[in-house]
């Protein structure tokens, strides 16, 4: 039989100590709605507005807007060529009795003129119209040239034969054809000259729209 004293009494469970008590017990955090992403419904999803990566018209660039004054295909110098830029060279050189600034001034002002009427010209003649053939740099040319047929200038020489029989032979007056010509085509050119002045002066203001315009009408054509 065991001694009293070498009994050793087991630990009674206390209903204040627990193994994992509060204390010990380390609770796990809790999702916060702030935290919580809800997924979209398919009726949101569906329904929600799909924006895209449009300009809008406001920033749209019409390629006719505004182009630049010298944004021209390069021309031959024949382009540049015409009745006004050579009246006025010829005048130039007539009247040169002014300093070599003033010279150099009207020189550019003549030149940059004739640069806006030339594409200026072009453009009647390429989209056509009533006073599309004052364009036309052979234009006088042709009317001086179509007058001095109308005029019909022949000379005639008659000669008598043995028999004397009477004959006439009529030839072109080449020499009063040519005179004709010449000064029906002078007569021309220097009134259309003095109607270029104020028109070429005006084509100054007007460059860029009739380049734009000029864009658009054979963009339209192809």
């Amino acid at each position: 039989m065991a001694n009293q004293n070498q009994y050793i009494k087991p630990p009674s469970k206390d209903n204040n100590k627990v193994i994992n008590n509060d204390d010990e017990y380390i609770t796990p955090p809790s999702k916060k709605e702030a935290e919580y992403v809800k997924p979209p419904t398919i009726e949101e999803t569906t329904n929600q507005n799909v924006t895209y990566d449009n300009k809008s018209k406001d920033e749209f660039i019409d390629p006719y807007k505004n182009p630049s004054y010298f944004s021209t295909p390069k021309m031959g110098i024949t382009f540049y060529i015409n009745s006004y830029i050579i009246i006025s060279s010829i005048f130039i050189l007539i009247s040169f009795d002014y300093s070599f600034l003033k010279g150099m001034l009207y020189l550019a002002y003549f030149l940059l003129t004739n640069y806006t009427y030339s594409w200026y010209a072009d453009y009647k003649r390429y989209v056509g119209g009533r006073f599309s053939s004052f364009f036309n740099p052979y234009g006088a040319v042709n009317m001086a040239k179509a007058s001095s047929k109308f005029m019909n200038y022949h000379e005639s020489s008659t000669s008598t034969n043995w028999l004397g029989e009477t004959k006439t032979i009529y030839k072109r007056d080449v020499g009063s054809s040519l005179l004709s010509f010449l000064a029906i085509l002078i007569f021309t050119e220097l009134i259309k000259y003095f109607i270029t002045i104020p028109l070429a002066f005006l084509t100054l203001f007007f460059h860029k729209r009739t380049i734009r315009k000029y864009n658009e009408a054979v963009d339209n054509n192809n």
